[in-house]
């Protein structure tokens, strides 16, 4: 499946970059930003073409394999299964889990005040995906508790992935001019024909800064809102309530009933 998820992934990441290109491509305010564009837009498929074998290698592997009927037969054993009451032992493993997917994602929170840390706020993306894939598996345990935070975690990994998205094209368009250039000296013997492709390379450049600006202000917005409404500290609260027995929560002897002795 991780074989599956890597192919498919880079895959996705090319449709999406495609479709953005078209997109702007339809909507650019001069003809003269058009060579940059189609040139983008003519690597890009070239790309996503060069993927498509990766994928079907990856989809035969999967196939051969049967590890979906494996998968299947595996579970059905457990389909028919309606639990309501769970032991202590599973809701201690669902808070040790998902707490330790907060302290990591709660790692990363020094940097959000810092939005050239580009690695840093990546980095916060995935250790957000982690964590919802943590509370939607233990989710069932705390009826609909887990819903408002499984959906808080959701928007602000799609708002760091927007800003992630545009940084991966801020940090390669540089890259992309460098490459065009040397293909038209090997081409012509000469660099002068590239230079046409300049201005629609750098008008997106500049769409990309605009829109990753917009949406790191968008995070930084929404962030500073989740603490105010204290999500996060309601959250530890519901996973943590089940892991504490009644025993527990009964106040200490009093000083008064520590000092009388039971004849």
């Amino acid at each position: 499946m991780r074989r599956i998820r890597s192919a498919l992934g880079e895959t996705r990441d090319t449709d999406v970059q495609i479709d953005l290109l078209e997109s702007i491509y339809r909507n650019l305010p001069a003809s003269k930003f058009q060579p940059g564009l189609r040139r983008l837009l003519l690597r890009m498929r070239q790309k996503r073409q060069g993927l498509q074998e990766k994928v079907l290698d990856a989809l035969d592997q999967m196939l051969e394999s049967n590890i979906l009927e494996q998968m299947t037969n595996s579970c059905l054993k457990y389909a028919s299964i309606r639990r309501t009451n769970f032991s202590k032992e599973l809701y201690q493993l669902a808070f040790s889990t998902i707490n330790e997917g907060l302290d990591s994602f709660f790692s990363y929170e020094a940097y959000i005040d810092q939005p050239e840390r580009v690695e840093e706020l990546h980095a916060m993306r995935i250790a957000a995906k982690h964590l919802r894939y943590s509370m939607e598996t233990f989710a069932p345990l705390y009826t609909s508790q887990l819903r408002n935070p499984i959906k808080v975690l959701r928007a602000s990994q799609e708002m760091l992935g927007d800003v992630h998205d545009c940084d991966v094209w801020i940090t390669y368009l540089p890259q992309f001019v460098v490459e065009e250039r040397q293909r038209a000296i090997d081409f012509y013997g000469f660099s002068s024909p590239y230079k046409r492709l300049l201005p629609g390379i750098q008008y997106f450049e500049q769409d990309r800064r605009l829109a990753r600006h917009q949406a790191y202000q968008k995070f930084l917005q929404a962030w500073n809102r989740w603490k105010e409404e204290r999500i996060w500290d309601e959250l530890h609260s519901t996973i943590e309530a089940p892991t504490i027995s009644k025993m527990d929560e009964l106040s200490p002897v009093s000083e008064l009933e520590s000092k009388t002795k039971v004849p």
